[in-house]
């Protein structure tokens, strides 16, 4: 697989979040670190943005003609005298609302951790897949991720080369923020998430579980927040990034997986501003839908994702992916040249994207937010630049045209 010419690829997991893989399906992302026994899926959702702010007129349209006059006649100081004191040099009174995380669902595996060999982590991007593989005490174990489009949920698939030895916990957790009350509970296979932030956006996040042998239990059954010291009230004035560590044990809410064969895990994930009615049930209903046929799912994404990426097809030459795309990536900066497989994967990387970030979805949901700074991947309650969808209408008639 690491000879392909779409394939990116470490032997390392991610050390920090912008390290991760990302998938997306236009509506939902997550960035994923490839931790071996304590491995984090950073959560997303395109419609979840804080509405701190509320537009109002200043009437700013009167004096529009007689700015761009002075523009056009380059009587620059002149235009800065009329409108500056017509709007707020801070920025405050013209803030953005921030485009904000919804949580992380963790899965933490009883796996040696020092004793794992024949690590790998790559992003296939050809099939919108990110694959983590690696060996402990003689067992193999496989971890598939994707971004459904066609069935609007998050999957991760694991899986070994012996039965019955896939124990661990799963759970979903958000960081602390004095800014967004958390609740949450576990039941049998499934755990649901709930935030409210002060100004009332609401969102839910429900993370189903199924298992091929073993069994699956409650684990924690009453929302437990990590530890750490809150965001505190951003407020909107001031720019918040995470600092809280992945946790070494379960927080959040979880459930226990226990001797199993294989385990599945889907994620739904809805905002108020999506639909009218009960989030939660909304979240239950579309994994209703998804099924617990795992390979089902993986065939339909594949095939939907490659009706976009295969339209266009890149060759440069010259290709040779035998060594880690950070290793390729450091030979470029000592040698200050960028061979042609480089700019090759760096087209399709920028495809993969466009594909994952800007899908359109259907007149029967709530409307597709823009791509914003970061796509749809962010971890921080108030991101740099709010992750605002600064994107020019010209480009934004390109993205339609490309997903149509």
């Amino acid at each position: 697989m690491v000879n392909s010419r779409d394939v990116i690829w470490d032997t390392q997991p991610a050390s920090t979040w912008a390290e991760g893989y990302p998938i997306g399906n236009g509506r939902l992302g997550a960035m994923i670190m490839g931790y071996p026994a304590n491995e984090r899926l950073a959560l997303n959702h395109d419609r979840l943005w804080r509405r701190y702010w509320k537009y109002r007129d200043r009437g700013l349209y009167e004096f529009f003609p007689a700015y761009q006059k002075l523009c056009l006649d380059g009587k620059y100081n002149e235009a800065f005298d009329l409108m500056g004191d017509k709007i707020s040099r801070q920025g405050k009174d013209i803030y953005v609302n921030p485009f904000v995380p919804v949580g992380d669902l963790g899965i933490h595996l009883s796996i040696p951790i020092q004793e794992h060999i024949n690590y790998k982590r790559l992003l296939d991007m050809e099939n919108a897949l990110v694959e983590v593989s690696f060996a402990a005490r003689g067992v193999e174990y496989t971890r598939e991720y994707f971004a459904s489009f066609p069935a609007g949920v998050l999957a991760v698939n694991i899986d070994s080369s012996q039965t019955g030895l896939i124990d661990g916990d799963v759970f979903l957790y958000r960081i602390p923020d004095e800014e967004c009350l958390v609740s949450g509970y576990a039941n049998d296979s499934e755990i649901v998430m709930v935030g409210e932030f002060d100004e009332g956006v609401k969102f839910a996040v429900i993370s189903r579980i199924i298992s091929k042998g073993g069994a699956v239990a409650t684990g924690l059954n009453t929302y437990l927040p990590p530890e750490g010291v809150p965001a505190g009230k951003l407020q909107g004035f001031v720019f918040g990034f995470r600092e809280l560590q992945h946790p070494n044990d379960p927080c959040g809410v979880s459930v226990r997986v226990c001797s199993a064969d294989e385990i599945t895990i889907l994620t739904s994930v809805v905002t108020d501003r999506e639909i009218d009615g009960d989030i939660i049930d909304y979240c239950k209903r579309n994994l209703d839908l998804a099924g617990n046929d795992y390979q089902r799912l993986k065939d339909k994404h594949v095939n939907d994702y490659r009706r976009l990426y295969d339209r266009v097809t890149l060759n440069l030459g010259g290709y040779g992916n035998e060594i880690t795309t950070p290793e390729a990536v450091n030979r470029v900066h000592r040698g200050k040249r960028i061979p042609p497989e480089i700019c090759e994967r760096m087209f399709k990387l920028a495809r993969y994207i466009g594909i994952s970030a800007g899908r359109e979805l259907s007149s029967i949901v709530a409307s597709k937010a823009p791509i914003n700074l970061q796509g749809i991947w962010n971890e921080d309650p108030r991101p740099p630049w709010d992750s605002d969808g600064c994107v020019y209408r010209l480009l934004e008639k390109g993205r339609e045209e490309a997903y149509s």
